[in-house]
């Protein structure tokens, strides 16, 4: 079996064709990290940072089905993520495919066309607007007016913005999509956690060839929800996700920029 490299992990993380090998299944033994090939600490950390630097949150997929065992592998995976005091907050993870996906897609939009109003979250992702500190409210509507333009979508255009947003019920047409919950008895810090555990499942899935973008809007139409998945009323429905393989053609179409604060703006070191 040949070396693990960077060339041949980005080769087979960029195509729609690939399923991830055991060469790509990393095996990390403390004290001295190492893949399952024997590769170097300097390998396993290119792979590691071709994972995390090359994830995009993907609005186009393949009808290509994915498999209940590769997404089992991939929960196995995640259920590994840090949480405080080791109470692994993610209450549970509903799956959603085939005939109940397209039925859970079909009144969620009938919901956000029709009855938007009727409807709200458990919780406030975002502040309003007009209350939220600068630099985060420039950055929220900076990524609007971008995702606008990679769309072809003017801003007066009220008809394309609703069918762009209406996209976000139909999991982008994704053939799995997944349902978050946290008990509603929980705090802050648990939340946190399960954003821990969240990445581990966008890391996880890339690692086998998939993509994945994680959803918020879903959340407002928590009732729906219920309607069709046995959510119990202690849970709150934190957020989606839409996994599949991305459509590698549509991917580079809509690209959107990678705009990422340096290095130098996040931390700050002290020494004496």
């Amino acid at each position: 079996m040949a070396p693990v490299t960077a060339t041949t992990v980005d080769t087979a993380l960029t195509s729609s064709d690939d399923v991830a090998t055991s060469e790509f299944r990393l095996v990390v033994n403390s004290p001295t990290p190492t893949s399952s090939t024997g590769a170097s600490m300097p390998d396993v950390a290119a792979i590691a940072d071709e994972l995390m630097k090359g994830r995009i949150s993907c609005r186009n997929f393949l009808p290509r089905e994915v498999l209940r065992s590769t997404i089992e592998e991939v929960i196995d995976v995640a259920r590994f993520a840090p949480s405080g005091n080791n109470i692994q907050p993610w209450e549970k993870v509903y799956c959603l495919s085939g005939d109940k996906l397209a039925v859970v897609k079909e009144a969620l939009l009938t919901a956000f066309i029709n009855e938007p109003e009727k409807h709200a979250s458990q919780y406030e992702y975002y502040p309003p607007l007009e209350i939220m500190p600068q630099p985060y409210a420039e950055r929220r509507q900076g990524f609007g007016r971008m995702l606008g333009q990679v769309l072809g979508i003017e801003r007066t255009d009220r008809e394309g913005r609703m069918k762009a947003a209406g996209s976000n019920y139909q999991f982008y047409n994704a053939p799995v999509a997944l349902v978050f919950t946290i008990n509603k008895g929980l705090r802050q810090g648990s939340w946190l956690d399960v954003g821990f555990f969240i990445q581990s499942i966008n890391i996880a899935a890339r690692a086998r060839g998939l993509a994945t973008v994680t959803q918020e809007s879903i959340s407002q139409y928590q009732s729906v929800l219920r309607k069709h998945l046995p959510i119990s009323e202690d849970e709150i429905i934190a957020v989606g996700m839409s996994m599949g393989y991305p459509d590698t053609e549509l991917v580079k179409r809509y690209a959107l920029p990678r705009e990422r604060r340096e290095v130098s703006e996040i931390i700050s070191f002290h020494h004496t």
